[in-house]
């Protein structure tokens, strides 16, 4: 079981659209990324919380970045793919999250799917 002080979360906004490279979508978008995955023609962003905060600490980041920036992404062209990816060390070995009702009309506007990882030590 994960500690409390290996409790860890992580919440980034994905893009794909194509014909566009992630840069070209930075420039869309308002937004520059810190990292870039492998693909030249994903655009990942990591909502600017610490790893080390709760991750209802995350979620309300996300929700205040796609309150600031959702109608940037909601103009991206068509045939954009957006997933908000999730991840998190869960304290306890029963764990979980909610997505407020803002927030999930937030993501369905932009048609974006959720995708969740959690990570345990079951040493």
């Amino acid at each position: 079981m994960t500690s409390d002080a290996d409790a860890w979360a992580t919440v980034a906004v994905r893009v794909r659209v194509p014909g566009l490279t992630a840069e070209e979508i930075s420039r869309q978008v308002g937004l520059e990324v810190e990292r870039s995955p492998r693909d030249p023609g994903v655009w990942v962003y990591d909502v600017p919380v610490g790893q080390e905060r709760p991750l209802n600490e995350h979620l309300d980041g996300l929700e205040v970045l796609l309150a600031e920036r959702g109608e940037q992404l909601g103009g991206l062209p068509e045939g954009r793919e957006v997933d908000v990816v999730i991840g998190w060390s869960p304290k306890r070995g029963q764990d979980g999250m909610t997505l407020t009702p803002e927030l999930v009309a937030r993501l369905a506007r932009l048609g974006a799917g959720v995708v969740t990882w959690t990570y345990t030590d079951h040493s």
